[in-house]
């Protein structure tokens, strides 16, 4: 007969044996919440792995109706919440059972079930591309790009590259202002555009103004740029205009002065 103490110690060990398996299945407590809801060593988003794609969930696509187009593709698998799933049907914050649906032409988007409706998931490489997209319109929207723009001097006995460059910057300074737009190149015209018909041009729109200066050199450039994709500031959206012109004059050896641009 086992001897009740020697029963006494094979129970304990076996107790401690099913103990420590246990806890390594568990998922570690976190005393920490992030703003998901989710604990801090979790993943924080709501995912999907199917043929190789990692679908993440849409939180613009839930309570979502059935489509007649959807095919049943498969049931979820695994739930593993602290890392991103790597096998078929895995995933993480779903529920093992949850109905997998998806639309054969639209492979990018899978749909899960639940008892309010269906959930969309898609694809990681598609939600990035949206997200690029949106920042680059962010981007155009916040201010006018003059960065990489190439520059034309073309050929000139009247003006040194350092008095063109001046010109310039008065153009660039001046299509800073207009939010959302691209500016592609700038090109200088001909030196015949400093005519006597074009200088007193200049200098009529000067008195318009009341100013006192009397021009005695003008100079005229060309830019190619793009307009903002919804437009704005006049322009049409998502244009390209080519050979907009720039009309700048000074009295000789002084500063220029924009004085007008358009067509």
């Amino acid at each position: 007969m086992i001897s009740k103490k020697l029963f006494m110690t094979l129970g304990l060990s076996c107790l401690l044996l099913v103990g420590c398996q246990t806890a390594h299945k568990t998922v570690p407590e976190s005393s920490t919440l992030t703003s998901t809801g989710y604990a801090s060593e979790e993943v924080q988003l709501i995912s999907l792995f199917y043929d190789s794609a990692l679908y993440l969930y849409n939180d613009n696509g839930f309570g979502l109706p059935k489509e007649e187009s959807w095919e049943f593709l498969g049931q979820v698998a695994f739930v593993n919440n602290l890392e991103f799933p790597t096998e078929d049907f895995w995933g993480t914050h779903l529920n093992v059972g949850q109905e997998v649906y998806w639309d054969p032409k639209i492979p990018q988007k899978l749909y899960v079930k639940y008892d309010s409706g269906f959930a969309l998931f898609e694809a990681e490489e598609t939600k990035k591309e949206e997200t690029t997209e949106i920042v680059l319109e962010i981007i155009r929207n916040l201010g006018a790009d003059t960065t990489n723009i190439k520059i034309d001097y073309g050929t000139s006995s009247i003006y040194t590259k350092a008095e063109m460059d001046a010109a310039i910057e008065l153009i660039k300074k001046e299509f800073s202002t207009w939010d959302g737009c691209e500016l592609h190149s700038i090109s200088y015209s001909t030196d015949d555009e400093c005519s006597e018909s074009n200088i007193a041009w200049m200098n009529k729109m000067e008195k318009a103004t009341d100013a006192e200066e009397t021009f005695t050199q003008c100079i005229m450039f060309k830019s190619n740029f793009h307009s903002p994709l919804n437009g704005g500031s006049g322009f049409n959206p998502d244009e390209e205009y080519t050979d907009w012109q720039w009309w700048l004059a000074r009295s000789e050896g002084g500063q220029w002065k924009l004085m007008t641009y358009g067509y």
